[in-house]
């Protein structure tokens, strides 16, 4: 995740802060454990590589995000980087047909076919309001939106680009409790797709 710091008066002198890397989303900063919990980075942009917190504040040095998860559909021009860049996790499995043989003197099965599925993708983030007493419904539209496209959508990002994964099929999603009024967290699951052309043309 990006790492930046900020003064937060003198409670916590430093503290470990993640952003998507746009100036227009939010940064989640985690606080000492003195405090022992998490807290909101104010309203922020970014001027000459560093964020300058609006409202006052010294600005301070902010680096982009390491590993950013863009998604577009397959109708859109802009890509929509998902917020507080998310944790994502792939599996991948081998499907084997296997057969028992009667009265086979070695034991086990035979196995006929072998061939790889389609990776399974996690993704598990959280999108977090500027403003603590508004709920995020814009961006969760944004991902509902992802959801309800019925077809698959392209994506980039370091891992899934260094296994071959351009495009997701979603199959689920979902947004368990969280707290605080401006946060959400959000969990998708979707399988790897490659969207080729099926009809033969004559």
């Amino acid at each position: 995740m990006a790492k930046t710091a900020y003064q937060l008066d003198k409670l916590a002198p430093r503290a470990d802060a993640g952003g998507s890397g746009s100036p227009f989303d939010p940064l989640r900063i985690n606080l000492n454990k003195a405090l022992g919990r998490f807290a909101a980075v104010p309203p922020y942009v970014i001027a000459d590589g560093k964020a300058v917190v609006l409202g006052g504040g010294e600005p301070v040095e902010y680096n982009a995000s390491v590993m950013p998860m863009r998604i577009r559909r397959s109708g859109d021009r802009e890509w929509f980087t998902l917020p507080v860049e998310p944790l994502v996790s792939v599996s991948a499995r081998n499907t084997i047909v296997r057969r028992k043989v009667a009265k086979s003197q070695t034991g086990g099965s035979i196995k006929e076919c072998w061939c790889r599925d389609d990776y399974e993708v996690t993704i598990r983030g959280v999108v977090t309001g500027a403003d603590a007493r508004r709920y995020p419904g814009q961006l969760l539209g944004r991902l509902m939106e992802l959801f309800e496209e019925r077809r698959s959508v392209e994506t980039e990002q370091g891992m899934l680009q260094a296994l071959g994964i351009h495009w997701l099929a979603i199959e689920s999603v979902s947004f368990p409790h969280t707290k605080g009024l401006n946060n959400q967290s959000y969990e998708i699951k979707a399988y790897s797709d490659d969207p080729s052309e099926l009809l033969i043309k004559i």
